[in-house]
């Protein structure tokens, strides 16, 4: 399928229309109809797929990678960062219950995850945020590891 190739949370633009903010009572669920979902930076992928692509979001969700670049500047945002974390399960649960069950994603999701953390080692500046990332892969690769092995047995 098709793939965008850098889908990290940073690359997602909410667009809103004339009427502006968010209504009182806003749930995800109900967005307001004149709001958009932008994609920005698309880059071409190793592979055309969009486990590629759910890999690359799940960083974020599950990391915190784009929130982790942030730095100290997080905080002079005055960005709420329980409510981000809380915000990011949220989202993953959403796409573990809506693709989990599926044999193609068990078989071969946490596999891109793993290739994803291991992918941007060439970015990094730092000895921690390698280390960041390979304790990453090594935690998804386990639990590859144990969902593959239920898959086969």
């Amino acid at each position: 399928g098709m793939c965008h190739g850098d889908l990290t949370l940073s690359n997602v633009l909410i667009q809103r229309g004339p009427s502006g903010g968010r209504p009182p009572g806003f749930l995800p669920d109900e967005a307001p109809a004149d709001m958009r979902i932008v994609l920005i930076d698309f880059l071409d992928s190793f592979v055309e797929t969009p486990l590629a692509d759910m890999a690359k979001l799940c960083q974020d969700l599950v990391y915190g990678w784009t929130v982790r670049s942030l730095g100290p500047s997080a905080s002079s945002a005055h960005l709420d960062l329980t409510r981000v974390y809380m915000s990011y399960g949220l989202a993953y649960d959403a796409l573990m219950r809506r693709f989990g069950h599926h044999e193609w994603f068990k078989r071969y999701f946490r596999f891109f995850f793993v290739v994803n953390q291991l992918r941007v080692l060439q970015y990094c500046k730092s000895a921690d945020d390698r280390e960041y990332l390979f304790a990453s892969a090594r935690e998804q690769y386990a639990l590859w590891r144990v969902e593959v092995g239920r898959a086969a047995a």
